[in-house]
């Protein structure tokens, strides 16, 4: 063990790569990124976390390590910070983008409502398969396996060993594509039976020119849209878990690669 770092000026510059890294990932990652979350809170969950991880960490770090040192890894555990965090976040956008597809077919897009996690504005279908992906996150454990991601990447990437790389914006859009197949995924069912019922209403409107469609089709897209979705909500935790399994093994490998 560097017994140097244990010299005050030595073990400041050290502490600090450690603490920036989880902080990045506390701002970033669902829930602890919330608004509702205080930012002392979130403070003080980095300064534990921090502590617990020093020792395990002390003795990767060079035995000489300077204050300009640590300035120059701070980039580098940001990165990696933002890169768990953003990283899971991510997928939880493939469960808004459901709401907002079915919506937007079904005509329940309309009404905007504020999302307090990821403070923005969605659909209120959104809104709804945000908070089912949410219980399924917690329900499996997912704080906890993102936190061990956390631990577990001092492990394989120890502070300043960062090298900036293609790699990190290849594993986002990888991510980002995985959202976007959740998404389609989990709005498959609903938006194949608001096609066929466009399709429908417009054989019906060209046989039978005195119905009136535009004053009952509206209705009926909106039932059979939430009719659909209703019978599908069985199937976003298979889907959301899946997706979640798939992006931190993903985060997983990406860390262990780079250190190579």
């Amino acid at each position: 063990m560097p017994w140097e770092l244990l010299y005050l000026p030595l073990l400041l510059p050290a502490f600090m790569l450690v603490f920036l890294r989880i902080s990045a990932m506390l701002m970033s990652a669902p829930i602890f990124a919330a608004a509702a979350v205080p930012v002392r809170i979130r403070i003080a969950f980095g300064l534990v976390l921090s502590f617990m991880m020093f020792p395990l960490v002390v003795p990767t770090l060079p035995a000489k390590l300077t204050l300009a040192d640590a300035v120059g890894a701070i980039a580098g555990e940001l990165v990696i910070g933002i890169t768990l965090g953003l990283g899971i976040g991510l997928i939880f956008i493939g469960a808004q983008l459901c709401g907002f597809l079915i919506g937007h077919e079904s005509g329940l897009g309309i009404g905007q409502v504020f999302n307090p996690v990821m403070e923005t504005q969605t659909t209120i279908l959104g809104q709804l398969f945000f908070f089912l992906a949410l219980t399924a996150f917690l329900a499996i454990g997912g704080l906890g396996a993102l936190v061990k991601s956390l631990l577990d990447s001092f492990a394989t990437m120890p502070p300043m060993t960062f090298t900036f790389s293609e790699r990190v914006p290849e594993v986002l859009l990888t991510l980002l594509q995985m959202a976007m197949t959740v998404g389609i995924r989990l709005a498959a069912p609903a938006m194949v039976a608001l096609f066929l019922i466009s399709i429908a209403m417009g054989f019906l409107a060209k046989t039978i020119p005195q119905l009136n469609i535009l004053t009952i089709g509206f209705a009926i897209r909106v039932v059979v849209g939430l009719v659909i979705t209703i019978l599908s909500l069985n199937g976003v935790e298979d889907v959301f878990v899946t997706a979640l399994d798939d992006g931190f093994a993903l985060l997983r490998e990406t860390f262990a690669v780079g250190r190579t």
